[in-house]
């Protein structure tokens, strides 16, 4: 099975060059001239990194694109940041879980 990684690409003005990162393969990266080369050198990256993992027998990750999140997480915390996140959520007018997804999607800009 072909995997399809997410590629970011962005203008390096130090380098002049389009850099091409593939976040979910740590230290997977490249560049090109135009961002259309830089994301035709990352997929070569991308074949020559996960030809590498397969030939030192380490298991080729699942992109985060094709795992299956059911938007439930369990978290343990310490019980004084349990009670100040509830505090805040009640002063907040929210549940504790309205506030927990506010706070995180405002954090993480989602």
């Amino acid at each position: 099975m072909m995997y399809k990684y997410k590629i970011e690409v962005n203008w390096s003005e130090e380098d002049q060059v389009y850099i091409a990162n593939v976040p979910e393969l740590e230290g997977c990266m490249t560049h090109g001239e135009t961002t259309e080369q830089a994301i035709e050198m990352a997929n070569e990256a991308i074949e020559g990194y996960l030809e590498t993992l397969l030939d030192i027998g380490k298991p080729i990750p699942e992109p985060l694109s094709v795992k299956n999140c059911s938007g439930k997480i369990s978290l343990r915390i310490p019980s004084n940041l349990h009670r100040d996140l509830l505090n805040q959520a009640s002063v907040a007018g929210k549940s504790l879980n309205e506030y927990l997804i506010k706070k995180l999607s405002s954090e993480n800009r989602v």
